[in-house]
């Protein structure tokens, strides 16, 4: 028996190393934030998800706001590449897709990011969490760069519409994965269908030549993202 403890847990699972424990903490942590927010989420619920006890969550992460702050950080720094890649790409097109198409395909693998965004402005502006204030700031003022070396030069938008054109995207792409169920009360389709998001990318296309591109927005059909027979 002692020997059997010393290898696994109490329970008699084998004890993973410390770097696939810590990920294994992190995974549910994101999962607990994405759907309970920071303010509801308990550490105690992480470390059962885990399997640990809630004191051994401590030898990982100090606090629940250093927990937060390293899901955040895993999360949104590839939010923050896909506009770093854009303003590297800016001559031509800002990314071979598009921007908004490119957000819709990295939200489409991991929908928490959006999950993790919503909670927070739910909250208010007063109530949301620091960390996540901070990372919208960065993320907005990276976001405005951009649009602002590639759009307001032709003089397609003024200076001060950067601020709506931002918003109006966010929520053009983001809004898609958070009314999840409505998607599905008007279309009869799961948002993570491969017939929904193709749809999706094709209309994000058009939008982004109708905002930004100059290019007419019939120019791109809906039916090109997916085949007529695909379910």
């Amino acid at each position: 028996m002692a020997a059997a403890s010393r290898a696994g847990t109490p329970d008699g699972h084998p004890r993973a190393r410390p770097a696939d424990r810590r990920e294994h903490i992190l995974d549910a942590a994101e999962a607990e934030f994405a759907r309970l927010g920071f303010g509801t989420t308990r550490l105690q619920s992480i470390a059962d998800t885990v399997g640990i006890r809630t004191a051994s969550l401590y030898n990982h992460f100090a606090s629940k706001d250093e927990l937060y702050a390293v899901v955040l950080e895993r999360a949104l720094e590839p939010v923050h590449a896909l506009l770093d890649e854009a303003l590297a790409n800016r001559e031509g097109s800002a990314l071979p897709s598009g921007l908004m198409v490119a957000f819709a395909d990295l939200y489409a693998a991991h929908p928490a990011i959006v999950h993790l965004f919503q909670h927070e402005m739910l909250v208010g502006t007063d109530a949301m969490h620091p960390l996540m204030r901070n990372w919208l700031t960065r993320l907005s003022e990276a976001g405005r760069t951009h649009l602002e070396q590639l759009y307001v030069a032709p003089g397609r938008w003024k200076p001060e519409e950067i601020p709506l054109l931002q918003l109006a995207m966010f929520n053009m792409v983001c809004g898609f994965f958070s009314a999840a169920p409505l998607h599905s009360v008007l279309t009869g389709s799961d948002v993570g269908s491969d017939r929904a998001l193709a749809q999706q990318r094709a209309f994000l296309q058009r939008l982004e030549h109708a905002l930004i591109r100059f290019q007419a927005p019939h120019e791109v059909s809906l039916a090109s993202g997916f085949d007529e027979g695909e379910d």
